[in-house]
């Protein structure tokens, strides 16, 4: 099973749902954004990142970045607290780049 989550800088950062986006600021160059990713998913930008509750792949659009796509695949050891574990993880990015995570299966905005 797995979720998709995408990391955004919205000109409006108070929205709260992926639909009500019009336009988007660009997150930063490639290398700043895959270093920003690499705080909480070292090696995940066109590769892999594991831990025994879920792996992340992360994929960059752009130079200067417009947005990161995010899939968490989660493994055997998933537990109600692995949620919490991924979205603080995901925190530390978009504070980093002044993202906003939507989750794309519902647009609904996860952190910060």
């Amino acid at each position: 099973m797995s979720f998709d989550v995408i990391l955004i800088k919205p000109n409006d950062l108070s929205l709260e749902d992926l639909s009500s986006v019009e336009d988007v600021m660009q997150l930063g160059d490639k290398e700043f954004v895959e270093a920003a990713i690499g705080l909480s998913f070292p090696g995940a930008v066109n590769g892999l990142w594991q831990s025994e509750e879920f792996s992340i792949e992360a994929l960059i659009n752009g130079n200067p970045v417009e947005s990161v796509h995010i899939t968490a695949h989660f493994g055997d050891a998933w537990a109600e607290a692995s949620e919490a574990k991924l979205l603080s993880l995901i925190t530390v990015i978009c504070h980093e780049t002044g993202a906003v995570a939507f989750s794309i299966s519902d647009n609904s905005k996860l952190a910060p």
